[in-house]
């Protein structure tokens, strides 16, 4: 997911369904805890799975509109857009096997290019 306020609320919906969670974190070693791993798009970079779900590709999130609105002028604004565009790419490449990309409202104009 691209935020930490998704992964949190992701995490309360798997949980609330039984699933056990583990967060990959910069600190953290999870290899020997059983669960379904979250993280951010940022958390991945590197790393490799079987299966990457990224979920809440949704407009306002990704590309994360507080990161577009705040670059200045159009070609910042681009940069800003290029630069969310990469973060996705790297997320997905992240899966070995199988990718799942879920959305629900709005998709991510990423999405639809």
């Amino acid at each position: 997911m691209r935020t930490n306020v998704e992964r949190a609320a992701i995490e309360v919906a798997l949980r609330a369904q039984g699933l056990d969670v583990v967060h990959i974190d910069r600190d953290s070693d999870d290899r020997q805890e059983e669960g379904v791993r979250l993280a951010t798009m940022h958390r991945v970079k590197g790393l490799e799975f079987e299966r990457i779900v990224l979920t809440s590709m949704n407009a306002n999130l990704v590309p994360l509109k507080r990161s577009v609105d705040a670059a200045g002028d159009v070609v910042d604004r681009a940069s800003a857009e290029t630069m969310e565009r990469a973060l996705v790419y790297v997320a997905a490449s992240r899966a070995k096997k199988e990718l799942l990309v879920l959305s629900y409202g709005s998709p991510s104009p990423l999405l639809c290019r």
